[in-house]
């Protein structure tokens, strides 16, 4: 099997050090994920993260050969990323009128609700 950037892999991590973690995949494929690839929290130690032997998965970020691949497991499992999403709320053509009047309806409603309960 050959991987293409934005894949995702599988395989088993078979060497941990300081800055990166090596993975394994059940093709023979080496995979070399560097830290900045896995976590943007700084004070993380990558062996108290992660096991020799432990499978996880990953996106592709490079493969030229076989042992020849770069992966990032933040892009994967956003938790280990400071801001994974980027928000933005764009203007709608009625300038959120029709928002605005859902959510005052079902005030209105619920507000009945309760009276009638009461």
């Amino acid at each position: 099997m050959s991987y293409k950037i934005n894949d995702v892999a599988f395989g088993n991590i078979i060497n941990i050090t300081e800055n990166s973690i090596t993975v394994l995949t059940k093709d023979g494929y080496n995979f070399l994920i560097l830290k900045k690839d896995i976590t943007d929290w700084k004070n993380t130690k990558l062996n108290f993260m992660f096991n020799i032997n432990e499978k996880i998965n990953f996106i592709v970020l490079t493969c030229e050969s076989k042992n020849n691949c770069t992966g990032s497991f933040k892009f994967n499992h956003p938790q280990f990323s400071r801001s994974p999403f980027e928000y933005g709320l764009n203007p709608t053509k009625g300038n959120f009128k029709k928002l605005k009047n859902s959510v005052d309806q079902l005030i209105g409603e619920y507000k009945n609700d309760k009276n009638k309960i009461n």
